[in-house]
């Protein structure tokens, strides 16, 4: 009855996350569904890896096969990865801010947060099979003008995703900590240069230790 319930839940949330986040949000603290908020992270790793690539033009470099092996074997672990950090991060700088939520609660509101990210997976895929090669091209070579107005109306897209995301992240770690907004803007933000702060280090440490 309780996996039956979660299913239910969870087939729920990544419709209702778009009309209703807070309430969406809230239903789903109580539950902590593991292996849905797994599956959240493995895709949104997938969507951020593939972002990556197009936004470094690796096309440029790299094979299209050798891209979507890396993608899709790298990606599952980098976004286990990231929801495990991030949310640990979220919890513990909201702390600093007054905040009482726990880890547990903040890896449901990460995860479900990457809810609109995971649809963009649908549109990625069909941009790789569209865009083939191209889409991790810096200029890439196209018969007609279709392909550009087709990459314009899906960057378009990928911008209201993202921006919905930000929105659904930022009600996530309000109602997780139990404080406003800004707070929990002010929380984003500063776990944010954390991440980037540890990762400054762990390269500085690698460069330094292999030279």
């Amino acid at each position: 009855m309780e996996v039956s319930m979660n299913t239910t839940l969870n087939n729920k949330a990544i419709f209702s996350i778009w009309r209703h986040p807070s309430e969406t949000m809230k239903g789903a603290l109580g539950q902590h569904p593991t292996s849905f908020l797994i599956l959240i992270a493995w895709l949104a790793g997938l969507s951020n890896l593939i972002d990556f690539a197009v936004s470094r033009n690796v096309g440029d470099r790299v094979a299209y096969s050798s891209i979507l092996i890396i993608i899709f074997t790298a990606g599952p672990v980098f976004g286990l990865l990231q929801w495990t950090v991030s949310s640990y991060l979220y919890t513990l700088v909201g702390k600093w801010f007054r905040g009482s939520g726990e880890w547990r609660e903040m890896r449901v509101a990460y995860g479900y947060a990457h809810i609109p990210i995971a649809w963009g997976m649908i549109l990625q895929v069909i941009q790789l099979f569209l865009f083939q090669d191209g889409f991790f091209q810096s200029s890439p070579i196209y018969p007609s003008a279709f392909y550009g107005i087709m990459m314009i109306l899906f960057g378009l897209i990928d911008l209201v995703l993202m921006g919905w995301f930000l929105v659904i992240l930022v009600k996530g770690v309000s109602i997780v900590h139990d404080y406003s907004w800004k707070k929990a803007l002010g929380t984003i933000i500063v776990s944010t240069l954390l991440i980037f702060i540890l990762i400054f280090i762990f390269f500085f440490l690698f460069i330094f230790g292999v030279g």
